[in-house]
């Protein structure tokens, strides 16, 4: 029988022992896919926006929502479900 206090944490032990057998260190957020999807999309709005008036002269008027709606509004949704669910799930061993 273990007399130790549960909330001491014995060296060498997982960084998350309650949720199973997690990652023995933690990947840092900014090496994963997810921040390489919101980099992406932060270059992308920021390429389109610098680039807005010569987009407002080439597209047809009737598709300017549509271009607006799915790069602007759109990825916003998807990033953030796809952050909770990240931040959700178990680390990885890599």
């Amino acid at each position: 029988m273990d007399k130790r206090s549960p909330c001491v944490r014995p060296t060498g032990a997982p960084i998350f022992h309650a949720m199973g057998d997690p990652a023995d260190t933690m990947r840092p957020v900014w090496r994963t896919r997810l921040a390489a999807a919101l980099l992406a999309w932060m270059g992308l709005v920021i390429g389109a926006t610098l680039a807005s008036s010569r987009l407002l002269e080439s597209l047809p008027a009737g598709s300017l929502p549509f271009v607006a709606l799915g790069l602007y509004i759109a990825p916003i949704p998807i990033l953030l479900v796809w952050s909770f669910w990240a931040m959700l799930r178990e680390p990885t061993r890599r």
